[in-house]
């Protein structure tokens, strides 16, 4: 099955478990593991994914570095090398019809909910950098049986886990790259927007990423670079 596929099958499970959690869930837990699955969305997708693995804006320790690819492999967003395929070619072909994930060229609800129509295309090429360390290699290779162990385990322990560890964080990365793809893209040119930089953790400044690329760290608010600045080594 190729991995596109895979994806829809792993977001459709996650989306329809999302959907049904207030009848499986308490209201008190509903919150609290929203707030999970947030800070897991907000270090797997966009400190993870994005600007440490993809931008290579900042450096930090061995345990950090673990870290961030677990997180950036649990909330189901494809492989480090994998993602940062996709983002890459979108800078390189920004609201161009050969950006992976353009709303005007794809349309907006399809670049929203761009796993379940394949609006993105990986060519492994763009992440050759990742492909030379070996727990990326390994990751791209195995991502899928090892999300699926991932997923079991919680199972294993406790059934209630797959919400906070997998569910939410993410239903919500799926969110936050949805908001960020289609709202800073709207007229087919990259802009800013502070109340997407409040709620999607600091991405809202887009346009400025797109010429700062390799910044840590936005204009505030800018929960993510707050985090960042608190990992990050020194050098």
């Amino acid at each position: 099955m190729p991995d596109n596929k895979k994806l829809l099958v792993f977001h459709s499970i996650g989306w329809i478990l999302f959907l049904i959690s207030p009848l499986i869930l308490s209201l008190s837990n509903i919150f609290y593991f929203l707030i999970i699955g947030y800070l897991l969305a907000v270090f797997g997708h966009i400190v993870g994914l994005h600007r440490y693995f993809t931008h290579k804006s900042f450096n930090t320790n061995k345990f950090w570095h673990y870290f961030l690819l677990f997180c950036s492999s649990i909330v189901t967003l494809g492989s480090t090398v994998a993602w940062t395929a996709v983002h890459l070619k979108h800078h390189r072909f920004s609201d161009t019809e050969q950006d992976s994930h353009s709303p005007k060229y794809k349309g907006h609800f399809k670049v929203f909910f761009g796993y379940f129509f394949d609006a993105y295309d990986v060519e492994p090429r763009y992440a050759a950098r990742l492909l030379k360390y070996p727990e990326h290699k390994f990751v791209h290779k195995h991502y899928f049986k090892l999300l699926s162990f991932y997923i079991v385990l919680l199972a294993i322990i406790n059934p209630i886990l797959i919400f906070p560890l997998w569910v939410f964080p993410t239903v919500l990365s799926v969110i936050m790259g949805g908001i960020v793809n289609v709202f800073n893209h709207w007229n087919g040119e990259v802009s800013d927007n502070k109340l997407i930089a409040w709620t999607v953790a600091g991405e809202g400044w887009h346009k400025y990423h797109h010429i700062n690329s390799t910044a840590w760290r936005n204009p505030s608010p800018d929960l993510s670079g707050f985090f960042i600045r608190l990992i990050k080594s020194n050098q």
